[in-house]
């Protein structure tokens, strides 16, 4: 069975658009739901309990420490896959999950899958550059591929990935450890820095088993985008498209009172030729497209 863990900060309105898409994606039940939550001003908590009576099924946690809050819910899953999701995700297609779970059970040799990933991802947003892609093997099911990470670079070679990653629970919990013999405790306290240190550990064969020998696996075709329209975090600058900004879109939520304005337009994503993991666009289906 497979969870997710669903890192959000100051977004609700993106959060709702999130988990409206995750939960409707998969032709598989997720298990469970988590969402660990920043709320860092008055209005960005009121947002987040909309969110939290618009998704009731769904477990939020406001974060205390994030290394505490990240270990209890990896412990509480280690028999499942989790796969992590950020707030600014929307997914379009249908992610398979129950195809996803059968490969990882009978192949060891796959580390994790990443969702965000697919034959047509040859560009980095962040790098603003062509991206190598390494060569998509085919696997036991089409619409999955796998490829040797080390043959790639950027969005390819980047194996413990916060955005839209996959993992078993076993794993998770031997990176965690890792991470913090290594690189100490305070390196699980932010997901920039969770992330930094999980490829670290994962790239320079510093305990984790055979990790360079590892394939990843990802959809053949996009399933999901990433929004990057606004940036909640300072530990690095990373690029973003525009400025819209978190403090607007939270009261717009607010006040807004038909739900149904925030519904995602997916046939518009469905349609689009994602080159990117990364776009510049928020289309929702009652409100004008919000982008830079």
């Amino acid at each position: 069975m497979c969870v997710a863990l669903v890192f959000s900060k100051d977004r609700p309105l993106q959060l709702h658009t999130c988990l409206t898409t995750l939960c409707s994606s998969t032709t598989s039940t997720l298990q469970k739901v988590h969402v660990v939550y920043v709320a860092s001003k008055p209005v960005f908590e009121q947002g987040m309990r909309k969110v939290q009576h618009l998704h009731p099924n769904v477990a939020f946690r406001k974060q205390t420490r994030l290394s505490t809050d990240l270990k209890e819910i990896v412990a509480q899953h280690q028999e499942n896959l989790i796969l992590f999701v950020v707030d600014d995700m929307v997914f379009f297609r249908d992610l398979e999950l129950n195809k996803v779970e059968q490969l990882l059970e009978k192949d060891n040799t796959i580390l994790c899958f990443q969702s965000r990933l697919s034959k047509n991802i040859k560009k980095s947003f962040t790098r603003e550059e062509s991206c190598v892609v390494p060569l998509l093997l085919p696997s036991s099911f089409p619409s999955i591929r796998t490829f040797f990470p080390f043959l790639g670079d950027s969005e390819w070679n980047y194996p413990f990935d916060l955005t839209g990653g996959l993992y078993r629970g076993a794993d998770l919990i031997e990176i965690l450890s890792l991470v913090e013999e290594r690189f100490g405790l305070e390196m699980l306290d932010h997901p920039n820095l969770l992330e930094l240190y999980g490829n670290k550990v994962l790239s320079e064969d510093i305990g984790f088993p055979n990790s360079e020998s590892h394939l990843i696996a990802c959809p053949s075709e996009p399933v999901c985008t990433v929004v990057t329209v606004n940036r909640v975090q300072e530990v690095f600058a990373n690029k973003i498209y525009a400025h819209l900004d978190v403090d607007w879109l939270a009261r717009r939520f607010l006040e807004e009172e038909n739900n149904e304005d925030f519904a995602v337009d997916l046939e518009w994503y469905r349609n689009q030729d994602f080159d990117c993991v990364h776009t510049k666009t928020l289309k929702l289906l009652g409100i004008a497209p919000w982008e830079s």
